[in-house]
């Protein structure tokens, strides 16, 4: 007989995997005295980049990991750069998307629901320098679930470590049941 502690087994199964779910698990079976916040980021981080291979490269760090904010940390990279030397535009996009789908997903568990990006708007104030950060809060109201999709709209804050604004991100999350979705590859 197999203990599968953190029900990967079912996820599995399911062709689905929740990251948020399984770091809560995991925060459950740590020692009393560790930092269990600081420790279930550090397990999101590596479950997010194993699940979300396109993120590596990029080195994300999750920094703060709430119900109304989610900010993400991306350290000075080579892979980051453009031909000029500052963060290349798709970069700060993906600093921008990362922690607006985070917050949505806390919302709406990804073992209930696709959740899919349909639009993506930047808009850019100026080069981005060394280390950047990126801050999305979530809407003061979430829209209920329709019955066949729901839509919602984030906006994240690029910042450098001086607190400049760099950039802002407008995304729009298609929310949708598994149920309701006609392929699933």
């Amino acid at each position: 007989m197999k203990l599968d502690v953190f029900g990967l087994d079912k996820l599995k199964k399911l062709n689905r995997f929740n990251p948020i779910a399984v770091s809560e698990q995991v925060v459950t079976y740590l020692p009393q005295g560790l930092p269990r916040e600081g420790v279930r980021r550090r397990v999101l981080d590596v479950i997010l980049n194993i699940g979300i291979p396109f993120n590596r490269w990029l080195g994300l760090k999750i920094k703060e990991f709430g119900p109304t904010q989610v900010v993400v940390e991306s350290p000075d990279t080579v892979l980051r750069r453009n031909h000029v030397g500052t963060a290349h535009a798709c970069a700060l996009a993906l600093i921008g998307e990362y922690p607006s789908g985070l917050l949505v997903a806390q919302r709406y568990s990804f073992d209930k629901y696709r959740i899919i990006i349909s639009k993506l708007e930047m808009e850019y104030m100026k080069a981005g320098k060394g280390t950047l950060f990126g801050a999305a809060q979530a809407p003061m109201e979430w829209p209920e679930q329709g019955e066949e999709e729901t839509w919602v709209e984030m906006e994240t804050k690029i910042t450098n470590k001086k607190g400049d604004l760099v950039a802002v991100c407008k995304t729009k999350w298609q929310i949708k049941e598994w149920s309701k979705v006609k392929s699933v590859n």
